[in-house]
């Protein structure tokens, strides 16, 4: 008998084995508590000729596949999958979308294309390295996941062009999390302006949280929002030796919180826009190939607080015109050049800790008027421990300034209608002796300078108190 031919129900009772294809016109209906089993085999034993709706058990991955959409795929999650070509064959499995290593930006932005179509969810990608030659472009209610720094975007070696690793370009409601981005600069030529993430001008709701960005041949981070837009979040990330800024940001309501910043080529952070919030970060070692500062804001009503700045090759926090910045309750240790410097009005500088900065502990410079110092400690000041040049209005209340290397609290130029009081100052002149507690120059005016209930003891030079 070739075959069982039956072409009404039929029941079959014990072990049946079927040695070669078999076709089932009707419904298959296996018995409550019954099941079947598939012995399958390991991965090199998949059939090389799949058709979709196959199913098979893989043995090595312990894994029942269907064949669907041109590949074996195993169960689903709620999001899209995407696997590295390096990802392991069981999560090429599960995966909806695998890379090859060349052009990986074509997967991904197939997976972000079909959230998006969705109405938005989430795209994960594997742990693995996704080589690039074309931007990433993140869409609206997107939120683009990694395993964590084992999941890595990098630009292909030799690319030589102008790209950013990825761009959010009017894009609302969107996150990044979770993986590494790799700039590969040492191994392009000829490339500007290239970012790891670009976020454009008009995009709103964007977070950025747990990211790795290196080597970047421009800034790790650059936003660039026009007025009314913003309202992002950088949090909990890393940015290293980038070319430029760790985060060039020139947007609105945003934060920036608890990131680590470690030799950038010039400032860690960057401030352009207004209301932005910079606090808990550590940066150390910014710098090294320009004289922007750790943390440079030019924009207003801008608060920087709480973050850790160590050796700075320039001040470790400047202000840059803009007014009624926020400095408050941070750590500045071995900048080297001032500590915080000074040039837009109206800011207030309290409960600081500024020690061992090369030049002055804090400068403010001429064009920063009714700026209000109090609570710093300030320790260890290459040269004076406040300069006020020709600044007006200011008023220097309450702070500790010791070891000063030549004056305390140095009035210069045209300075005047300042207010000096309550200030405890001690060993100030360490290494010029002829320096004072408080010094002002000849070319100040006096008039309207009050200098009052000030602590000045234990100095080391041969200079005034007053």
């Amino acid at each position: 008998q070739v075959g069982l031919v039956n072409l009404g129900a039929q029941e079959f009772e014990g072990v049946k084995t079927f040695d070669d294809r078999s076709v089932f016109q009707a419904g298959l209906t296996v018995d409550a508590g019954q099941s079947i089993s598939l012995t399958g085999g390991n991965i090199a034993s998949r059939p090389g000729s799949p058709t979709e709706g196959m199913i098979y058990y893989d043995t090595e991955t312990d894994s029942l596949l269907t064949y669907a959409n041109g590949k074996w795929q195993s169960d689903r999650g709620e999001y899209i999958i995407v696997a590295a070509d390096d990802s392991t064959q069981a999560e090429k499995d599960s995966a909806d979308y695998v890379a090859d290593a060349t052009a990986d930006q074509t997967e991904i932005n197939s997976a972000i294309t079909a959230v998006n179509a969705a109405g938005g969810g989430k795209v994960y990608l594997m742990e693995g390295t996704y080589t690039v030659d074309a931007g990433i472009s993140m869409m609206s209610n997107v939120y683009l996941s990694g395993s964590g720094n084992g999941t890595e975007i990098t630009i292909v070696n030799g690319l030589n062009t102008t790209m950013n690793v990825l761009d959010i370009i009017g894009d609302n409601n969107v996150a990044v999390e979770n993986l590494s981005i790799n700039g590969n600069n040492a191994n392009q030529s000829g490339v500007i302006n290239q970012y790891g993430i670009n976020i454009g001008s008009t995009s709103t709701d964007v977070l950025i949280n747990n990211v790795h960005i290196y080597d970047a041949e421009d800034s790790g981070i650059w936003t660039n929002s026009t007025s009314g837009y913003g309202n992002y979040v950088i949090t909990n990330s890393v940015f290293e030796n980038n070319g430029t800024y760790g985060i060039r940001l020139g947007s609105e309501e945003s934060v920036v919180s608890n990131n680590s910043f470690r030799s950038n080529a010039q400032a860690g952070i960057t401030v352009s826009g207004s209301r932005n919030t910079i606090e808990g970060n550590y940066l150390e070692s910014n710098g090294v190939s320009t004289t922007t500062g750790d943390i440079s804001v030019s924009g207003s009503n801008n608060t920087i607080s709480n973050n850790t700045i160590y050796d700075s090759f320039d001040a470790g926090i400047i202000t840059v015109g803009g007014s009624y910045a926020s400095i408050t309750g941070n750590t500045i240790i071995d900048s080297q050049d001032n500590g915080i410097y000074l040039n837009g009005d109206y800011s207030t500088v309290t409960g600081n800790v500024i020690k061992n900065s090369t030049d002055a502990g804090i400068y403010i410079n001429s064009v920063a008027d009714g700026v209000i110092l109090s609570s710093n400690v300030i320790d260890a000041s290459g040269s004076v421990g406040v300069s006020l040049r020709s600044a007006t209005y200011a008023s220097v209340i309450g702070n500790s300034i010791t070891n000063t290397a030549s004056s305390a609290i140095y009035v210069r130029s045209s300075g005047a209608d300042h207010k000096i009081s309550d200030n405890i100052i001690a060993t100030y002149g360490t290494v010029t002796a002829a320096s004072d507690g408080i010094e002002l120059d000849s070319l100040v005016t006096s008039n309207g300078i009050q200098i009052t209930d000030n602590k000045i003891t234990d100095t080391a030079g041969t200079g005034y108190a007053i």
